[in-house]
């Protein structure tokens, strides 16, 4: 299957192209060797990396009802001029099922992910569509497709300037609810939440505003609450981890700072099923970054939070979060260069576990539990090939607890 089309916005028709399996295996060199070493250790089921000449990176995933495993991310390995966006599917065994390649005369770049009742893929992120030499304009975009890969639908959310989608959350009445950011015309970058309602139309928009700028990077949902992260730097040039609660119509039901310091962001949010959130980020107050996760309620008090830092002196992130079905925590980021999953049981670090390579840098940027307990873990890995350095997306699987009990 393979469509093309265009789509008006404000002054600019965006073609978007989609390809089944444009981006072939051998063109990517898929590598699936079980516990291939050293990214993968004992407790490791296996491991699959996908890339080529150039740069691919992970950004969301989800585990279906069958325990195969859904991503999304971007790749420079194609064709076409620039990044396109890029979703692919792996077997609970770690095979590659389908893939599918979007891609604009620009830069496309899918980030966040979420199903449908019906088991409809959504897809959002950006697309870049270039004007002329001097520049051009960003829009939301979002794409569905089926369980196959196959594209249903695609459409920009809204058009004009410099916006993009980080993530998407679903309501129970089919709503989408988008995360992520709009240029305000004075040249500021404002977080904006954007509920879109069955007809594609927009129900609502709220926008959250910082002197220097905000951005909103995820989106949970608490029954009719919307629970929203991201970053933001005030006037005193001081960053802020943030999180806002809206209700069903928009109301701004909380505020909460998490995090400040000169760096300071917060990059996941999860419903943990027992009215609290669980809330994953990053801050720096002198010279190494740590990263924090907290839970809260659902009028973002804390309950308990939780410094992340490298023992060896290096930076440390977190990424992504999950809730396990035993009601632990997940938290899943970057330790000092390596990818870094650990679990969280009654606001204590359980276990925690290091991927990585000695020659090069990986993080995890999405975690999720299967059915049996094992842990999924997706994100990128740097490796070098032909001399030169770059980027390949990267998943495992982590048998059981996913690490050996800390002392």
């Amino acid at each position: 299957m393979e469509w093309k089309r265009c789509l008006t916005g404000v002054g600019v028709a965006l073609c978007l192209s989609s390809h089944a399996n444009a981006v072939g295996t051998a063109d990517l060199d898929l590598d699936s060797a079980p516990n291939r070493d050293p990214l993968c250790r004992a407790d490791c089921a296996w491991q699959t990396q996908v890339g080529a000449d150039r740069n691919e990176r992970l950004a969301a995933a989800i585990i279906l009802d069958d325990g195969t495993i859904v991503v999304t991310g971007s790749t420079e390995s194609t064709r076409y001029t620039g990044t396109a966006g890029w979703a692919f599917q792996l077997s609970d065994s770690g095979h590659l099922e389908w893939q599918r390649v979007v891609a604009a005369p620009g830069s496309i770049v899918l980030e966040g992910l979420a199903q449908r009742r019906d088991g409809t893929l959504v897809m959002v992120g950006r697309a870049f569509f270039r004007e002329d030499s001097s520049g051009g304009q960003t829009d939301v975009l979002v794409v569905e497709m089926d369980r196959s890969g196959q594209v249903l639908n695609r459409w920009v959310v809204s058009a004009g300037g410099q916006q993009g989608a980080a993530a998407v959350a679903m309501l129970q009445d089919g709503s989408l609810v988008l995360a992520g950011y709009a240029e305000r015309p004075e040249g500021n970058r404002a977080a904006r939440i954007t509920l879109v309602g069955a007809d594609r139309q927009i129900a609502w928009e709220q926008m959250v505003d910082a002197e220097y700028g905000a951005t909103a990077l995820d989106v949970a949902v608490v029954g009719d609450r919307i629970a929203v992260v991201g970053a933001a730097r005030g006037a005193d040039r001081q960053a802020y981890a943030w999180l806002r609660t809206f209700d069903r119509d928009g109301y701004v039901l909380s505020d909460t700072v998490l995090a400040r310091g000169r760096r300071a962001s917060a990059n996941a949010v999860a419903a943990t099923g027992r009215d609290t959130l669980v809330v994953g980020g990053l801050e720096q107050t002198d010279v190494r970054i740590s990263g924090f996760v907290a839970e809260l309620g659902l009028d973002g008090e804390p309950l308990w939070s939780r410094q992340v830092t490298a023992p060896d002196g290096g930076d440390a992130r977190i990424e992504d979060v999950a809730v396990a079905r035993d009601g632990s925590l997940l938290a899943a980021g970057e330790l000092a260069g390596d990818g870094v999953v650990l679990r969280f049981a009654d606001g204590e670090v359980a276990w925690e576990n290091r991927y990585g390579t000695a020659t090069g840098r990986a993080s995890i940027t999405g975690v999720a539990e299967l059915a049996d307990g094992d842990i999924v873990a997706t994100g990128w890995i740097t490796n070098t090939r032909d001399g030169d350095r770059n980027t390949d997306a990267w998943v495992i699987r982590l048998e059981g607890h996913g690490g050996a009990a800390l002392p």
